[in-house]
């Protein structure tokens, strides 16, 4: 009986530390942060705000833990976590916002290329990613898409002739592979120009 409790504790051990992670955020009353406010965890950990209104509380469990902001002459937030790490409370006029997020990990590329996400392509304002590329590496695609300097193209895996067209919402990440990177020995002569490399949205959805 006692070696099953031992066992039930150690599985339940694993299972909380599966999901602690330090969760971070930010206080603010009309846009200025607000310093001294006590950010309690319903496990019992606790810290106040600095001087700029951001506070960081280690090993929480994201999926189960409830985290309360209160204090002297602050309005009184509860925020249940549901599996969120970053927290921005905003008061505005009497009303409250409460933005939640999850980190954003940027993916590795395969072949040391440069890496560009979506959200980094959509802030160029560009909707084809061959646009938004120019934009925010106007040196290597200009040296790389004229004349017969033609990259190769892939999209999830498969090579393909053409990414004209390719909207930038289609985009989970892009990896732009130099002509100078070791990555293109395995393309040959074929890699000499170097190499551009789609992971859709769709597949990095179904790969997580």
């Amino acid at each position: 009986m006692n070696k099953q409790i031992e066992l039930l504790l150690l599985s339940l051990s694993f299972a909380f530390f599966a999901h602690a992670e330090n969760v971070t955020g930010f206080y603010n009353d009309n846009g200025t942060g607000v310093k001294g406010v006590t950010v309690r965890s319903s496990s019992g950990k606790s810290t106040q705000t600095n001087k700029k209104g951001k506070f960081t509380l280690k090993k929480i469990n994201l999926e189960t833990d409830t985290l309360f902001f209160e204090g002297k002459n602050v309005k009184s937030v509860i925020v249940p976590l549901s599996g969120k790490s970053i927290i921005e409370i905003s008061i505005q006029g009497g009303n409250t916002k409460v933005d939640l997020k999850k980190p954003e990990i940027k993916p590795s590329g395969s072949y040391g290329g440069l890496i560009y996400t979506r959200e980094e392509l959509e802030k160029t304002g560009e909707i084809s990613i061959l646009g938004a590329l120019k934009v925010k590496n106007p040196q290597i695609i200009a040296t790389t898409l004229t004349g017969t300097t033609t990259p190769l193209y892939f999209v999830d895996g498969t090579e393909v002739y053409s990414i004209e067209g390719m909207s930038v919402k289609e985009v989970g990440f892009v990896e732009l592979v130099k002509a100078s990177n070791s990555g293109n020995s395995m393309w040959g002569a074929r890699g000499a120009n170097g190499a551009i490399i789609i992971t859709t949205n769709t597949k990095l959805e179904t790969s997580k």
